[in-house]
């Protein structure tokens, strides 16, 4: 699935949410092309909730061309624009020089596998438990369209979502 574009309920849908969807949708795609992977079915935008907040997510299929080797395909579509940016290589190299904090449990990949199908999602949201606190990790899309300030409300709301489980 492609997961990107974060707004609130009571917000519209602008074209910078359906921007940041496309690019992630998009590379998804090369990178399960790229993967020689069959029978491609995309489906969506649409909107779901989650929390206080809503999300635009595009379900996406594929069939492995080759069915015992998918550890290329996981390969080819991680990091994904939503955790890492694009050009991948590039923001790879610039992120950590910009931030001062290890991203340590920021992003991964978990999945549910058997005989006949395999589903891998990306973690783009967790935390990590101590005995009288918690870290969480959020982030935000950052486009040529990204308003600094709408971005940080954005990662407070996502904060907001998750500390629930905590209370």
């Amino acid at each position: 699935m492609s997961l990107a574009g974060t707004k609130t309920p009571k917000e519209a849908w602008s074209e910078k949410e359906f921007e940041e969807q496309l690019l992630v949708t998009d590379t998804i795609l090369k990178g399960l092309q790229d993967s020689q992977c069959q029978n491609i079915v995309i489906d969506g935008p649409q909107t779901i909730q989650a929390g206080n907040i809503e999300h635009l997510l595009t379900s996406i299929e594929a069939d492995l061309a080759h069915k015992n080797d998918w550890t290329p395909v996981l390969k080819n579509l991680h990091p994904t624009p939503a955790v890492c940016g694009i050009p991948t290589e590039k923001a790879k190299v610039f992120i950590p020089e910009l931030e001062n904090y290890d991203r340590e449990f920021y992003t991964g990949f978990i999945g549910i596998m058997n005989e006949s199908r395999k589903d891998f999602y990306v973690n783009l949201r967790c935390m990590q438990l101590f005995d009288k606190s918690a870290k969480l990790y959020v982030g935000g899309g950052i486009t040529a369209q990204s308003n600094g300030e709408a971005e940080w409300n954005e990662t407070e709301r996502k904060a907001e979502t998750m500390a629930r489980v905590l209370r």
